[in-house]
């Protein structure tokens, strides 16, 4: 009988086509999708944070501040996206994978919180969960 060596081993087919690529080109697997982030919505370096101004205001800040929503951390606010009264404010979260964004107090108070995620993360979730095609 023929012993079973390395090169035996390596001379066989892969698995798949993506085995295949990797192990025949030595590259690497990238997904389908690449997701784009919109620049001012979700970055790698943290946003600034601003002292909101007013009591209450900043009554609810400390409240806020350190709080995990699903993926999401609150870090503190962000002030508002524009100059009118009826803006709504923004708070800066970080998601687990290390993303920044803007939040508002709406979607942070959202009951679904399995969901707050950045849209790195909501893409590899669906990928697992087999929703991507």
């Amino acid at each position: 009988m023929r012993a079973f060596s390395f090169d035996h081993l390596a001379a066989l087919a892969p698995l798949n086509r993506t085995a295949a690529v990797v192990v025949g080109r030595g590259t690497g697997w990238a997904p389908a999708k690449k997701v784009i982030h919109d620049h001012d919505a979700w970055q790698e370096n943290p946003l600034p944070v601003i002292t909101p101004e007013g009591e209450t205001a900043q009554a609810i800040a400390k409240g806020l501040i350190g709080t995990r929503h699903g993926y999401l951390t609150v870090i503190g606010y962000g002030g508002k996206r524009s100059k009118s009264k009826s803006a709504k404010a923004v708070w800066v979260v970080r998601c687990d994978c290390g993303m920044y964004g803007h939040h508002k107090m709406r979607a942070l108070s959202n009951p679904d919180k399995s969901r707050m995620m950045c849209p790195n993360c909501d893409y590899l979730h669906e990928l697992k969960a087999g929703n991507v095609p």
